[in-house]
């Protein structure tokens, strides 16, 4: 089965076309996704850098911000 090609500014000309409510209704679930995933995500970063401390011997819990700043830019580079 052949895949649909279609361009970003395709979609947007297809969703202008939609009548205002549904419009409304898709921008909604849309941003209620991105809420959700970028929530989840920021969820297991910060469950990441907690185990990471204690790895290490750290409490992230009791740093504070220039200490907690301090070791995610030494964690990034270390990668």
């Amino acid at each position: 089965m052949a895949a649909l090609q279609i361009t970003d500014d395709q979609i947007v000309d297809l969703v202008r076309q939609l009548p205002p409510a549904t419009r409304a209704d898709l921008l909604l679930k849309l941003s209620t996704a991105g809420r959700q995933s970028r929530t989840e995500i920021r969820t297991r970063m910060e469950r990441r850098i907690r185990e990471v401390c204690r790895e290490r011997g750290l409490d992230w819990d009791s740093m504070d911000d220039e200490a907690r700043q301090d070791f995610v830019e030494d964690w990034l580079e270390e990668d």
